[in-house]
């Protein structure tokens, strides 16, 4: 296990997650229909415990939490008042997050390969958020 790897790739997990949660949070009150707020929230639910997880083990390190980027944050905060305002519903709410869930797969796909050093339990938590992005995309097909 390469340390400097395990520590990086962590860290791209905890600001993830930090962005889905935060991006769920803002799309949550525009949500109209019960199944698609179930499965928000199941994978809300999901980020918390592996977010729990993550700040472990960079605590184990020796890591302060890392927070994502503000920038991000407020722009992706901005780019969803901005749609539901124009375009309400919940076919806007799974467009907006369905591109969140792709743009946070594919960045924890370029981490995972590129922190390849990283130990297992860091591997372990970017493939579970991956195969949870990846499971709520597959279930707001139906809303796009």
């Amino acid at each position: 296990m390469n340390q400097t790897d395990t520590i990086h790739l962590l860290s791209q997990c905890q600001s993830g997650i930090q962005m889905a949660v935060n991006a769920i949070n803002d799309v949550l009150p525009a949500v109209e229909d019960s199944k698609l707020l179930e499965e928000l929230s199941s994978c809300k639910a999901e980020h918390e415990r592996l977010g729990v997880q993550t700040q472990e083990l960079l605590a184990q390190l020796h890591q302060p939490e890392k927070s994502a980027n503000p920038m991000a944050l407020g722009f992706s905060w901005l780019k969803t008042n901005i749609k539901l305002a124009i375009t309400p519903g919940d076919h806007c709410v799974a467009d907006l997050i369905t591109d969140g869930c792709h743009m946070g797969i594919k960045s924890l796909h370029k981490s995972y390969n590129r922190y390849t050093g990283a130990g297992q339990q860091a591997k372990q938590i970017a493939q579970d958020l991956i195969r949870s992005e990846s499971q709520l995309t597959q279930a707001l097909e139906p809303y796009l």
